[in-house]
């Protein structure tokens, strides 16, 4: 009988030790919620969602919070004590059901909580990203298959966030995660700059196979870090924008009406690209202004005379030595089969060249030819 109440009282000190122990090993962690030191009540209704991890026990407590709207302190109650410790706390948005983001605060940090009984936390804020897509749209699911693809250049815009005064832009090249190469992982970045507009044009290239691009933009007022963008997927969020950039068409630039004997050579992204390089040299670009000025003056000696034209056309031309090497491969051959070997795009440039010098001079026709060129590329 001593035996039992011996055993039993035994068991009533192990767990009122227990029950000790385990207060040693919890808190009341308090504090306030900021946004650019403002108390967040000033700036939103909403309550704070909070969720939290342990990294030594990797695992994801359910915790009761309070949170008090008159002055925008926080209570977690029984925190456990550990030295990694990541509170996740947010404010949500606008935006109907999708009320995470855009237009909302968040901030994860992490602490060590055996330490402290207190600790503030400044919120960042979600910037609102306008185009090339609108972030308060939920509608992707991670990873995005397929990726958004997009004619470059690409222009970003965004709304402003309060008090930022510059916003720090960059994009980085990135493996699919299919990639054969190793998956996913970053290869490098092609874009790292700051702006203090609302917009950024980007000439990006084309997407490689197995490749895509990651935008991702930060706020910063006085060099203090204020807020990002982020994406939120569906059972996901992230913090950059992933998508591809399309082929641009292998074209050529064709705007002299030549007729060719040569025989075009097989068309290849080498050659378009070689003889892009010719068109553009300063050299060629000299001698084709001089060439279409003195065009007129010899069509309107030849009248309708063919032979004559024919051979104005080949005194024109041997004035271009600079653009001989792979010019057939780009031009308008004068409807010879194998015009325009490197693609429409360039065609077109030259059909809008001709209709150009009806109403301007020669010199803005061939930069409007120059830069339409460049687009084809």
């Amino acid at each position: 009988m001593r035996r039992s109440i011996c055993l039993i009282l035994a068991c009533i000190f192990i767990l009122f030790l227990s029950g000790i122990l385990s207060k040693a090993e919890s808190k009341t962690l308090t504090g306030t919620l900021y946004y650019r030191d403002a108390p967040m009540s000033t700036l939103t209704e909403a309550s704070p969602q909070f969720w939290f991890y342990n990294g030594n026990t990797y695992e994801y407590p359910i915790l009761t919070t309070h949170y008090d709207p008159t002055n925008s302190t926080y209570e977690i109650l029984d925190c456990p004590e550990t030295t990694n410790f990541l509170i996740d706390v947010s404010f949500p948005g606008e935006y109907g059901s999708n009320t995470d983001l855009p237009k909302s605060y968040n901030r994860q940090i992490r602490l060590d909580t055996t330490t402290l009984d207190s600790q503030d936390i400044q919120l960042y804020y979600n910037i609102h990203l306008l185009t090339p897509y609108d972030n308060s749209n939920v509608n992707m699911y991670y990873p995005p298959s397929p990726y958004p693809t997009h004619n470059s250049p690409v222009q970003f815009s965004w709304e402003a966030v309060t008090g930022a005064d510059s916003y720090q832009i960059k994009i980085q090249r990135t493996r699919d995660p299919d990639n054969p190469e190793g998956g996913y992982g970053d290869i490098e970045t092609i874009i790292n700059e700051n702006t203090t507009s609302l917009t950024y044009t980007a000439d990006i290239p084309s997407s490689a196979s197995f490749e895509h691009y990651e935008f991702s933009l930060s706020a910063y007022e006085n060099g203090s870090y204020l807020g990002h963008y982020t994406t939120l997927y569906i059972g996901a969020h992230g913090s950059d924008y992933r998508f591809k950039i399309s082929k641009k068409k292998s074209k050529f630039m064709p705007w002299l009406m030549l007729l060719l004997d040569d025989e075009p050579e097989r068309n290849s992204a080498l050659i378009c690209f070689q003889a892009y390089a010719v068109f553009t040299s300063s050299a060629c670009q000299n001698e084709a202004l001089a060439v279409f000025e003195a065009q007129d003056v010899c069509i309107g000696q030849c009248g309708l005379v063919q032979a004559c034209l024919d051979g104005c056309e080949g005194t024109l031309w041997n004035s271009m030595t600079s653009c001989h090497e792979g010019w057939h491969q780009l031009f308008d051959q004068g409807g010879d089969a194998n015009e325009g070997v490197c693609g429409q795009c360039y065609l077109d440039c030259d059909d809008a060249f001709n209709a150009c010098l009806d109403v301007n001079n020669v010199a803005t026709c061939l930069d409007n030819l120059t830069t339409c060129a460049a687009e084809c590329r």
